[in-house]
């Protein structure tokens, strides 16, 4: 149960990860950025995300000897994290200055990750409400359901196919690991 709540969680940051590391490497906008640095600096935002969203995720060993009450009050902070790494994100996504051809991919990208972003804040505003004992039902219907994720997933691999059909070698972890 608690092992199956972490891998949820890891899937999770994956989602988010694209997006929130987008924002930590792009910095600024100036002239437009040419496709291989866009892509190239979305690739190292990516794996800084990685790791920020990965320490954000408590060890199988913590998660094994939590108690109800200290299962959903991790499982808010986990999600607050991912709502404040997110917005972040979209800060610096909003900053950054991609081709023209890559324009409208981006902005829906933006789009989506504060919907995700905004969701993310609404799913731990919510958990408040739930008793400790439905907390991981909250979280596995709720939370880590498809449709949580749907409209970050499609703009995100509508980026990540930009990259592969110019011949891009960038993996922005659109979609989790089952």
């Amino acid at each position: 149960m608690l092992r199956t709540l972490k891998l949820r969680w890891l899937a999770l940051a994956g989602l988010g990860l694209a997006l929130a590391a987008l924002a930590n490497a792009c910095g600024g906008g100036g002239s437009g950025l040419s496709a291989e640095e866009y892509f190239q600096k979305l690739q190292a935002i990516v794996d800084e995300t990685v790791q920020k969203e990965t320490a954000a995720v408590p060890s199988e060993e913590e998660a094994a000897n939590f108690t109800l009450d200290e299962q959903k009050q991790t499982g808010i902070e986990f999600l607050t994290s991912l709502a404040s790494i997110n917005e972040e994100a979209i800060g610096g996504v909003e900053d950054l200055n991609p081709p023209d051809d890559i324009q409208d991919a981006h902005d829906d990208l933006v789009a989506a990750g504060k919907e995700l972003t905004s969701t993310f804040g609404d799913f731990a505003d919510q958990a408040q409400d739930i008793a400790p004992e439905d907390i991981e039902e909250f979280f596995n219907t709720q939370v880590f359901g498809a449709s949580t994720f749907a409209g970050f997933d499609e703009a995100c691999s509508a980026v990540q196919d930009i990259a592969d059909d110019k011949g891009i070698d960038v993996d922005l972890s659109c979609e989790p690991e089952e």
